[in-house]
């Protein structure tokens, strides 16, 4: 997990300590691209799948062009291991990294 910086606007779904704007991820009350560089850790797997095309895009809507997206998440590695040795079809390894 990346150190928060002083300068970053931290957003989270719920109310706790150091979140600076509590918001659902799909409608974040910021300006247009006010991001340079945005970081998610262990969020987008949490997001259904119904609602992945609109928090997608805005996140994208909040990030300056030219701006960096990191994000990770715990499930890809071991999800797309199981793929690779033919123990999961692709649609089943595609819907367990978005559970």
């Amino acid at each position: 997990m990346r150190q928060p910086l002083d300068e970053w606007i931290r957003v989270d779904g719920m109310p706790h300590e150091n979140i600076d704007v509590v918001a659902n991820f799909n409608s974040v009350p910021l300006p247009d691209k006010c991001a340079d560089d945005m970081w998610s850790g262990d969020t987008i797997e949490h997001i259904p799948l119904w609602e992945m095309k609109n928090t997608l895009g805005e996140w994208n809507r909040l990030l300056k062009i030219g701006g960096v997206f990191h994000g990770q998440t715990p499930n890809a590695h071991s999800v797309m291991m199981r793929y690779a040795k033919g123990e999961m079809t692709f649609t089943d390894a595609i819907n367990k990294i978005g559970r």
